[in-house]
């Protein structure tokens, strides 16, 4: 693959030309993803970053590069600008792309001294109460979406991803002093389907601003569940078990139960140019950090998608037809100690991918279910035949607190301080708590005669 770089009005615009060994059809690295292949219909695409922005080493510009294209990219990356002998050595090794053009003076990127810590940031609950446990000056990056329409192709509204509300609690968030800093990018306009991420794109921020704010460490709101449980899953799942693994907390998340991701899903690479990762919510479950934005003046203000939705009064921005906002309303539902309307479950219900999801003993994030079913009030039928389930297992309370091993992977220039934010809002685990959690592995869950095929459970 060879690809021309241009950058003026703090945009970087990139041009690819294929060659014989590129590939039109690549695969994405989430595991238990809805769609695993990805064609390549564009060749141009671009990269905006803040006002702020100073400079960038030609080996994070490189990964940043390969990173965007990764699906698509066959033997070798030509770019205008030279790599050091280092990355080049490692993109060989660990990724089996030969970067051609390399520079043997050029010294490889390495952390900065001193160096400072930044956040990834999506505007949903769980970035949003890593931002409010981690010190005010750590600058947060989100990742922009520039939504591109194609007038010829017939699409669903909401298939063209805007992230109004992120922006709009980034934009809440600076008014209120918090450094946020927004790089726009339209990578997805290269692909189909559309839009759609092929890996861990938020990481593209990091890359592009590393250089501008002297970056060494990297945080995201990647939770407990993630690292110890498990998310979405392909359906294969025999159980789900608690697993005490606390080194990988900070090395790759598992996007669905029983597989892990890729290998080279690309978070390895970055540990070569000077930035390591650090987890600050790694002891805390979604379960946490919703409560942490609960008792936040950004209440109410987060989105747990990027689909369209007007903020409501009744519930805040949840788009109130996929599976996320289902979990997330939920869970802000239980933390309000509010009895759950029949007529929201229904509404949720309606939509056929998400009645799909419970025909599975073994939901997508279960241990989350498994806790909302144990502690929603809702007189629905289809939850009382859950939560009669539910309440007959372990009792899952234990989730809205602090797991204290994770402390083990944070960031030990601000680990004081963040478990110390993060006690302010949640109880910490005790050590018959941990013991207790190590052990946990969690029955299955049956919706009776409920089916993707079959109507939602009506209430009388």
């Amino acid at each position: 693959m060879q690809v021309s770089v241009r950058f003026a009005h703090h945009t970087f615009h990139y041009r690819l030309t294929l060659e014989a060994d590129d590939l039109a059809v690549g695969h994405r690295t989430f595991v238990g993803a809805n769609e695993s292949i990805v064609t390549l219909v564009g060749r141009d695409y671009q990269v905006a970053v803040p006002a702020v922005f100073s400079h960038i080493h030609p080996d994070l510009h490189a990964v940043a590069i390969w990173y965007a294209i990764r699906p698509f990219v066959g033997r070798s990356l030509k770019l205008p600008f030279g790599v050091s002998v280092e990355l080049a050595e490692t993109m060989a090794v660990q990724f089996g792309v030969t970067f051609e053009n390399v520079d043997t003076a050029l010294q490889p990127r390495r952390r900065p001294t001193p160096s400072q810590t930044c956040l990834t940031f999506s505007g949903g609950l769980d970035s949003t109460a890593a931002r409010l446990i981690l010190p005010r000056d750590v600058p947060v990056f989100l990742l922009d979406r520039i939504p591109r329409v194609d007038p010829t192709e017939p699409r669903d509204a909401d298939a063209v991803i805007d992230m109004v509300e992120a922006r709009s609690l980034a934009r809440t968030l600076q008014r209120d002093g918090y450094p946020i800093y927004i790089v726009h990018e339209d990578h997805e306009s290269l692909m189909r389907p559309y839009p759609t991420w092929h890996s861990e794109m938020s990481l593209l921020a990091v890359l592009y601003l590393a250089d501008t704010f002297g970056i060494g460490t990297w945080e995201s709101g990647d939770v407990l569940d993630v690292y110890a449980w498990g998310g979405y899953h392909d359906g294969q799942v025999t159980e789900w078990r608690f697993r005490r693994n606390i080194q990988s907390f900070c090395t790759e998340p598992e996007t669905s139960r029983g597989t892990a991701a890729a290998p080279s899903s690309g978070f390895s690479a970055i540990g070569r140019l000077g930035i390591t990762r650090s987890s600050c919510c790694g002891g805390l479950s979604e379960m946490g950090t919703a409560a942490i934005v609960h008792a936040s003046p950004y209440r109410g203000k987060t989105a747990s998608c990027y689909f369209h939705t007007a903020p409501s009064q009744a519930y805040g921005c949840y788009c109130l037809k996929c599976d996320k906002c289902f979990r997330k309303l939920l869970l802000a539902l239980i933390l309000e100690d509010r009895e759950v309307p029949s007529a929201l479950i229904d509404g949720f219900l309606g939509h056929g991918h998400i009645r799909e999801q419970f025909k599975a003993p073994y939901l997508s994030w279960h241990h989350c279910w498994f806790y909302i079913f144990q502690k929603i009030r809702c007189r629905h039928p289809f939850i009382h035949a859950l939560q009669s389930q539910a309440q007959a297992g372990p009792d899952l309370g234990l989730l809205a607190q602090w797991y204290p091993p994770a402390a083990q992977q944070m960031d030990p220039g601000h680990r004081d301080t963040t478990v110390a934010a993060i006690l302010t809002f949640v109880e910490r685990m005790n050590p018959a708590d941990i013991e207790r959690l190590h052990g946990l592995c969690l029955p299955p869950l049956r919706a009776p005669g409920f089916s993707a095929a079959a109507a939602p459970i009506h209430h009388p």
